[in-house]
């Protein structure tokens, strides 16, 4: 997927390689550094970031039913050692359409195990008192 914001890389999940049957319905959304090589957000300068946040709100404006952002961290869930996060969508076709209508959509949902490691940390983040204005803010706003 093309965009025109010029900090961030946004496509679709892709699937093993040469298996195109395995990718998942998200987004992968990474920023877009040079000179050197993050292999997580906290590596990021902090100029990057700032650039990178401020065209991953533009995405998500864009994408109306987003309904989740995964952010992958360490060697074993995270095979590729670049900054990125994947986004999820209630109405995902829809939303890759919108973006891309020659794009054909991803068809499968995301496998979902039993000992998975997720963690909701929005409260946590908005518990510290820097942070609490977040919980009255739009990602996007």
């Amino acid at each position: 997927t093309k965009t025109s914001l010029p900090h961030i890389k946004v496509d679709q999940r892709f699937g093993r390689r040469g298996q195109p049957e395995t990718a998942v319905m998200q987004f992968i959304v990474a920023p877009v550094v040079v000179n050197y090589k993050p292999a997580h957000f906290h590596e990021v300068s902090p100029g990057d970031l700032l650039e990178f946040h401020y065209d991953f709100a533009q995405v998500l404006g864009q994408l109306r039913t987003v309904n989740s952002v995964a952010i992958s961290y360490g060697p074993s869930w995270k095979p590729f050692q670049l900054p990125y996060c994947f986004v999820g969508c209630r109405e995902y076709a829809k939303e890759v359409r919108s973006l891309c209508p020659e794009e054909v959509p991803n068809g499968r949902s995301e496998a979902v195990y039993e000992d998975d490691v997720v963690r909701d940390i929005t409260a946590v983040i908005c518990a510290v008192q820097e942070f609490e204005a977040l919980s009255r803010m739009s990602i996007i706003d």
